[in-house]
């Protein structure tokens, strides 16, 4: 990967301050990050007792809850995916809070650049405040709004199971 980021604004086209950059505060992340990344937080005690002890209800195995003909498949909707966590982590005084990042573009070493929305998950302890933020990089096909609805909502699915 060469180390050309920029952060794209899809709606007018114009390229603004680099994501690393906006998202750490200012402390030096690999211009391409991993595909998942915690950015905000370490947790802490408290936070890490109740995520084990929220972790230790949660089934490994979500069922499916909805069929896709086209592919003749079954999958876990969003919907359903939140409909079993959130009364757990709300059990065990945990928030979790999901949303889309800036659109932005990575260049390759081909040249090339790949479009990506991070999806945010943050996870905080309700009494101690102590927190995660990860990011999870989606790859875009295409910009427009179809492309990043979908792209958010995999992006939410594939955080909670993780």
């Amino acid at each position: 990967m060469s180390e050309e980021q920029e952060d794209y604004d899809a709606g007018t086209g114009e390229v603004a301050e680099p994501l690393s950059v906006k998202a750490t505060n200012g402390v030096h992340k690999p211009k391409y990050w991993n595909r998942v990344e915690a950015i905000e937080g370490e947790g802490g005690p408290d936070y890490e007792l109740a995520f084990f002890n929220a972790q230790s209800e949660i089934d490994a195995m979500i069922g499916a809850d909805r069929s896709n003909p086209a592919f003749k498949s079954r999958y876990a909707t969003l919907a359903g995916l939140l409909e079993r966590v959130r009364p757990i982590l709300t059990k065990h005084r945990l928030t979790i809070k999901q949303f889309p990042g800036r659109v932005h573009r990575l260049g390759l070493d081909s040249g090339a650049k790949q479009t990506f929305l991070p999806i945010c998950t943050k996870l905080t302890h309700v009494d101690s405040g102590q927190c995660e933020t990860f990011i999870w990089e989606m790859p875009l096909i295409k910009v427009d709004p179809q492309a990043i609805g979908s792209a958010a909502t995999y992006g939410r699915r594939y955080a909670i199971v993780g």
